[in-house]
């Protein structure tokens, strides 16, 4: 490890946990932080947990979900921000029929959660990603890990979630 470092913040996103960086975060010679965004209903609460539990300058990395989490995070405390990297996320406030779509999957969550994993995951990666088995079946098993109540948290949050146009 490389002393005096920042520290680098993975914030996963939605039915994500750190078991998603593990790749990228073996290579780095960082000091490594994986955050938990399973407790809130609302980008600006997943946000400030983060800050109590994390310490220090941070490089913050957010994928999807995480990403309006770091967006978020730049706004509670920039001081504490030394570098931002925000991947394969939208910026946009809640679109026409969005709700509704996202109600329909934490409905779906609650009912059968292997049933909206099975649904949800193949959209989520690159084309031919889906036909990796090995891929597939530890995405899989991270999402239901995740579990229904936290994926209802994490589909409040982002319907509530604030304009990162702004």
């Amino acid at each position: 490890m490389v002393k005096n470092r920042p520290t680098l913040l993975f914030i996963p996103g939605l039915l994500s946990d750190a078991r998603v960086w593990k790749p990228m975060a073996n290579e780095l010679d960082f000091s490594l932080q994986f955050a938990d965004v399973t407790c809130d209903n609302t980008i600006e609460a997943m946000a400030s947990r983060l800050w109590d539990r994390h310490e220090g300058q941070l490089v913050l990395v957010g994928h999807s979900m995480g990403a309006r989490v770091a967006i978020e995070m730049v706004r509670q405390q920039p001081s504490r921000i030394l570098g931002l990297v925000l991947a394969n996320t939208g910026h946009t406030p809640l679109q026409e029929g969005e709700r509704e779509k996202r109600q329909a999957k934490i409905d779906l969550g609650h009912r059968d959660m292997k049933a909206l994993v099975v649904s949800w995951l193949p959209s989520m990666l690159a084309e031919g990603r889906e036909q990796d088995v090995g891929l597939m079946a530890d995405l899989t098993d991270m999402a239901l890990g995740v579990g229904a109540v936290a994926h209802q948290l994490q589909i409040e949050a982002l319907i509530s979630r604030p304009n990162a146009t702004v």
